[in-house]
């Protein structure tokens, strides 16, 4: 129920009340895998007590994100997926407070993390359809960080992809802007992606191109 709800977040937004420390953070870890149990269970049929609920925890779940401790990271990463599938297009109601976090985990060097984010955000793209993201991906682009721009350019591929041209056209010039970026990257990998992106432009934007 909806009060068993508010109940269960409750808890879990006393249990971040402590600072994250070498005796909290596998109590921390517990939480988030409760949270993950609750959302996979139809938590999200209560939707305006979910969404606060996972409101009123954003900034535990933000540093559990950034965390350096792997399986804390690992596990709030995982929620946020598990968000992503459970809200669909009503994930647009968190996405502004956590993808900013999960695309940083993108410029990590620790290849655990940046394989769960990438695996995130995919599924975000996938399941979300949220155009909206592409100006954030664009950011991306611009980043000193290889495995972020070729994190950054994918994504821009994947959003092309998942989402109807009408979506897309509000973001047509960053979309635009994004092709000759990853065009002239120092990555051949982001280089190659801007083909495959440009050839999914000129299928979904032929009007366009003929102007």
């Amino acid at each position: 129920s909806a009060s068993q709800l508010d109940n269960e977040i409750k808890q879990i937004v006393e249990r971040f009340q402590e600072k994250e420390t070498e005796h909290t953070w596998s109590g921390f870890d517990d939480s988030l895998t409760r949270l993950i149990a609750i959302t996979r269970g139809g938590a999200v049929l209560y939707e305006k007590n979910y969404i606060l609920g996972i409101k009123s925890l954003r900034q535990p779940i933000i540093n559990s994100i950034l965390t350096e401790r792997t399986k804390l990271s690992g596990t709030a990463t995982e929620l946020i997926e598990e968000m992503a599938k459970a809200l669909g297009l009503k994930f647009d109601a968190l996405s502004e407070i956590f993808v900013p976090s999960i695309i940083k985990l993108c410029t990590r060097t620790k290849k655990t993390s940046l394989i769960r984010a990438q695996k995130c955000m995919n599924t975000i793209i996938r399941i979300c359809h949220l155009p909206n993201l592409i100006p954030k991906f664009k950011e991306a682009l611009q980043h000193q960080s290889k495995s972020l721009r070729n994190c950054a350019a994918e994504w821009v591929r994947m959003s092309l992809e998942a989402n109807e041209v009408g979506d897309l056209n509000y973001y047509i010039s960053d979309i635009e802007w994004a092709i000759r970026q990853c065009a002239s990257d120092s990555s051949s990998e982001v280089r190659n992606i801007s083909k495959q992106i440009f050839e999914i432009y000129k299928s979904k934007f032929d009007l366009r191109l003929e102007k």
